[in-house]
């Protein structure tokens, strides 16, 4: 099986799981909950002429009503989902876990939602940087080619201050950390 489709199986996995977790959620009957959905979450952040909806306030907006009222009952169950979608969407540089950030910060106090945000990003950042190179190099090879040969020469231009010249890309919005993540190995 080739690198790409291998991938491709480990993402639908993935996202299978995620789903059947979902699927499995406590029932709350709640009416700021109806309609709330992975799909209402990806369709709120994706663009228009994908299918989306582009709406990533009114998304979060309503994510938070329903995730606050729904923490109320089930903490247990709203951390692990918060942990498993942002950790899943960052693996696989789905676009998403913007929004996450800015919901952890409305339901839990300061340092709890920092912490809970670079775990989860941290260990998606990492996910994706070993899929990117142990089975994601030729297809970025493919699909990147130009942005891929750009980021190389910058990274040989600040080689003599490396981390200082990464950080700066993380800490900026100038690249998308998902590039980051894919171009680096």
């Amino acid at each position: 099986m080739s690198s790409t489709a291998l991938l491709g199986v480990l993402a639908l996995a993935v996202l299978t799981g995620v789903y059947v977790f979902l699927s499995h959620a406590p029932v709350v009957d709640i009416p700021a909950c109806q309609g709330m959905s992975l799909s209402f979450m990806i369709q709120g952040v994706l663009p228009k002429f994908v299918g989306g909806r582009d709406d990533k306030l009114g998304t979060v907006t309503a994510l938070w009503k329903c995730a606050s009222l729904y923490q109320e009952q089930h903490s247990n169950f709203v951390v692990s989902s918060f942990a498993l979608v942002y950790v899943s969407l960052q693996t696989f540089a789905i676009p998403g876990p913007l929004v996450l950030s800015i919901l952890s910060g409305a339901l839990y106090p300061f340092f709890y939602a920092n912490l809970l945000v670079a775990v989860c990003a941290t260990t998606g950042a990492s996910l994706c940087f070993l899929l990117s190179h142990y089975l994601g190099r030729n297809l970025a090879l493919r699909l990147l080619p130009d942005m891929l040969a750009s980021f190389k020469a910058k990274i040989a231009d600040n080689r003599s201050n490396l981390f200082y010249y990464m950080l700066f890309l993380r800490l900026t919005p100038l690249l998308p950390n998902w590039f980051v993540n894919v171009a680096s190995p």
